[in-house]
């Protein structure tokens, strides 16, 4: 028997009695919570899978991005410095070359001792003269200043760059010097 009216005068018997089984709507018998948890655990997986993801990348970028650092490597028996790139360990292309290391006694010799009449104009990181080699080559000499700022990490950074930029509006880096403070790009 199916009931479908409303309950009226409903009494609670103490002793015997029938019992009354009721079907209920779906949504009022609370089955519906499983599905509930388990979309909320499936959303919590997910958000931990890609959070998780996420971090993984992040960290991936920052050791690719050191892995491309490139340094001054190793000075050969030639006063010439050796520059490399250090890449990733599976990568086969390794690309060096070198560059004339100059005496400082040279540069001042060649830019008469950075006379004022020599400077051809100054930016943040130092001042540029021109010069002329003993065997009458034409330079331009950028000498960093003390208080710039740039160490010698960027001065190598700034080494390589040059190095390895060739374009015809551009000068060609043809060596550096570093004695004691005194950091020069010869181009």
């Amino acid at each position: 028997m199916i009931w479908t009216k409303d309950l009226i005068d409903i009494q609670q018997f103490s002793f015997g009695g029938e019992d009354l089984f009721l079907r209920l709507v779906f949504e009022e018998s609370g089955e519906d919570t499983k599905g509930a948890a388990v979309a909320i655990s499936l959303t919590a997986i997910g958000g931990l899978l890609f959070l998780g993801g996420f971090v993984f990348c992040l960290y991936k970028c920052r050791t690719y991005k050191k892995g491309k650092k490139t340094k001054l490597n190793h000075f050969n028996s030639e006063d010439q410095i050796v520059l490399g790139d250090r890449q990733e360990e599976d990568d086969l292309s390794k690309e060096s070359f070198e560059l004339p290391i100059y005496k400082f006694e040279q540069i001042i010799t060649a830019t008469d001792n950075f006379s004022y009449r020599n400077k051809l104009g100054e930016g943040g990181f130092g001042a540029v003269y021109k010069g002329m080699l003993d065997d009458g080559q034409q330079i331009a000499v950028k000498r960093l200043s003390g208080h710039s700022g740039q160490g010698i990490e960027e001065f190598q950074n700034e080494i390589v760059l040059i190095s390895k930029l060739q374009h015809r509006n551009l000068v060609k880096l043809l060596g550096c010097c570093f004695e004691g403070k005194e950091r020069l790009l010869i181009l």
